[in-house]
């Protein structure tokens, strides 16, 4: 079962936003991801806005873009 108490905010992802985020990641920085670690990179962009310039950011992709690769997302 989730436990809500621990979780400080949810950001919300669009599908657009996810996908759109997984050309960046790939063609920018080299990362072959799928749709759920396209939303997790845009919520990481979106959420470091709000941090200082020296704060750390730390980003978990849990899937490969592998199984995508012929969905024309890259």
């Amino acid at each position: 079962m989730l436990d809500l108490s621990v979780i400080d905010e949810i950001l919300p992802v669009s599908d657009s936003n996810a996908l759109g985020m997984l050309a960046t990641m790939a063609h920018e920085h080299g990362f072959l991801v799928g749709p759920s670690s396209g939303a997790v990179a845009w919520a990481g962009r979106e959420y470091a806005k709000k941090l200082a310039p020296t704060d750390v950011v730390v980003m978990i992709f849990g899937d490969s873009g592998r199984a995508y690769l012929t969905k024309n997302f890259y």
